[in-house]
């Protein structure tokens, strides 16, 4: 096999072990932060409060799986 080609099948591995925590903390952290928005804010939400809880839930995401 071809150097390219280990290098996909390693980084598509990372990433199928990576996909099922990150999914739940992405899910998690926004409707966190959604809920919060609720009760506080009035019915108004902050796009950048929900960017902030999804790359959150990508770097806790990575950071479950690092030994």
């Amino acid at each position: 096999m071809s150097l390219p080609a280990r290098a996909g099948h390693a980084a598509l591995r990372v990433l199928r072990h990576m996909l099922p925590p990150t999914l739940y903390f992405f899910i998690a952290f926004n409707l966190i932060v959604f809920t919060t928005n609720l009760m506080v804010r009035d019915y108004w939400f902050d796009v950048s409060s929900f960017l902030v809880a999804t790359t959150t839930a990508l770097v806790v995401g990575k950071a479950v799986l690092v030994p």
